[in-house]
């Protein structure tokens, strides 16, 4: 996947996950803050990992990216 695909993606995963959020906004609570929206937004990326798909091999290669480019 080369650098404009990559932006592509990241783009339309982000705008998924946003119209998603956005679109609950009137189901949540008054009292809700920037605290609760915070674990609310990670828990909507957290389902779109897909870790199960990776295999072991896989998932520490990416760790290993992840941890020495300084991502």
């Amino acid at each position: 996947m080369d650098a404009a695909d990559k932006k592509k993606f990241i783009k339309s995963l982000c705008n998924a996950v946003r119209d998603d959020l956005l679109s609950k906004v009137g189901n949540m609570p008054d009292a809700w803050d920037g605290i609760e929206l915070r674990h609310m937004i990670a828990g909507a990326f957290a389902s779109e990992a897909k870790w199960r798909d990776m295999d072991r091999r896989r998932l520490r290669s990416f760790r290993n990216e992840v941890v020495t480019r300084n991502l």
